[in-house]
């Protein structure tokens, strides 16, 4: 790897040199176009699902299932994901993932534009998005792993929030775009093709750009080391009681920021909100993350308290999930309703790139990808309940309801509404009850932070000597 124009930083006290390749921000501008693709794939349907479900001749609750296969896939590919990231290299994770990614986007557009009865594009999508789905454990395990890889100490917070609110931002654009192309139930088929597009950039950024797993000389002290192996280093985290409560707490955060992002348009229909509406707190919801990630990350690059400001995000998040159950319950106040997304959106995003580089912290010297791996699948499998049960829970909308409603229904039943209210009470319940818990019970030391000092230290000594 040619290094002529990488800037160098020097180990304090030593005679050693840190090198920061500047091709690292090519790595990340790859894993940041496959979280970007994959997130746009994921939330493809959901904030148009009245129209897509009369595109494929589904209800809105079968819709659901474009989203809730995300949840499902990860659970059995997660733990294959972090072995491969660990023992095939982060190289060769990269350019699979991107590929498996392109294939499902392309998958979609053939069902829709080669099948003709609407039940048999229904099926092929869906194929093509559980081979979409089934590329997400690798990349949301990436952005912990790229960070320590690549960047230096005092990057890594930032690495990782860039890497990680690239998913989020995929998010945002299916929430905008969406909306914009589909005016018609015909529009759906224009707008597979518009988001596989992302998918197809990725996998060819992957397979021509990214040329190597690692830099020839690390960039920081804790890049020298060999993580620890891949199921020794599962067996500790599993029986470490503070990781695990701290995955709770990530897992109850992402998995109700993605059930929400999978159910605004329905959740807030009943008010009388529009699609533009539930576009608009959707695109709030993760723009204002972009805001608070940004405020933390550069915070924690800085300061290193990671606890203080996890533990005080936390509590935030808590008092903003209370907001998102009332306004979406509410009429007639969408300036209510959106203040109560953004705010939601810039507690719980601000807060996961930390939570992820706290879980390195508590873990360290175990596999950055296993650590925030866990924590990633922590978020899907309660995701997937949260939707799978509340869904299965939801009464349908009375009469009543609809008649003050936006939902689309029609007089054959087959669009029949539900009532997501009830639900989302117990997921926001669920998810005040873990942060009082992580507030509460968290504690850790900072071990790559003093592994490293004691790197820096020891070969102080050493060259002394």
């Amino acid at each position: 790897m040619d290094s002529d124009d990488d800037s160098k930083m020097p180990l304090t006290g030593s005679g050693n040199q840190f090198v920061l390749y500047k091709r690292r921000w090519y790595m990340l501008a790859v894993v940041v176009m496959f979280n970007i693709s994959n997130a746009m794939i994921w939330l493809t349907f959901a904030p148009v699902a009245n129209y897509s479900a009369s595109f494929f001749h589904v209800s809105e609750t079968a819709v659901n299932y474009f989203s809730m296969v995300y949840f499902i896939v990860f659970l059995p590919c997660c733990v294959l994901s972090w072995w491969v990231i660990e023992n095939m290299g982060f190289r060769f994770a990269v350019i699979c993932g991107t590929s498996i990614n392109a294939a499902g986007a392309i998958i979609r557009c053939l069902g829709v534009y080669l099948l003709t009865h609407p039940n048999d594009k229904f099926i092929v999508v869906l194929l093509g998005q559980i081979l979409a789905a089934s590329s997400q454990p690798l990349v949301l395990s990436m952005p912990t792993k790229l960070a320590a890889l690549w960047f230096g100490d005092h990057e890594r917070t930032i690495a990782n929030t860039i890497a990680s609110m690239a998913n989020p931002l995929g998010a945002l654009l299916a929430n905008a775009f969406a909306t914009v192309i589909v005016h018609d139930v015909s529009d759906v088929s224009t707008m597979l093709v518009i988001f596989g597009m992302p998918a197809l950039l990725a996998a060819c950024m992957a397979i021509f750009g990214f040329t190597t797993s690692k830099p020839l000389t690390p960039p920081s002290a804790s890049a020298m080391n060999e993580p620890t192996s891949f199921f020794t280093g599962f067996k500790q985290l599993i029986t470490n009681k503070h990781f695990m409560l701290l995955t709770l707490a990530t897992g109850c955060g992402i998995g109700l920021f993605s059930s929400i992002s999978t159910i605004i348009q329905q959740l807030i229909c009943p008010q009388g909100y529009s699609d533009v509406i539930a576009s608009i707190a959707g695109a709030v919801l993760i723009a204002f993350g972009f805001v608070g990630a940004a405020i933390t990350g550069v915070y924690i690059d800085k300061t290193r308290n990671y606890i203080h400001l996890a533990k005080s995000f936390a509590l935030l998040v808590g008092l903003a999930t209370a907001l998102v159950i009332v306004s979406s319950n509410i009429r007639s106040q969408p300036v209510f309703l959106v203040f109560s997304f953004s705010l939601f959106g810039f507690t719980a995003l601000g807060l996961l790139p930390v939570m992820l580089e706290l879980g390195v912290e508590c873990t360290y010297p175990i596999d950055e990808a296993t650590s925030s791996g866990m924590q990633w699948a922590a978020g899907q499998l309660i995701g997937a309940l949260m939707l799978v049960v509340g869904l299965a829970a939801s009464p349908d909308l009375t009469a009543n309801q609809i008649a003050h409603s936006s939902c689309l229904v029609d007089n054959t039943g087959s669009l029949q509404p539900v009532d997501l209210m009830y639900p989302t009470i117990v997921m926001c319940l669920f998810c005040v009850v873990a942060v009082i818990l992580f507030v509460m019970f968290f504690q850790t030391d900072y071990k790559r932070l003093k592994a490293e000092q004691n790197m820096v230290t020891n070969q102080s000594v050493e060259n002394v000597t």
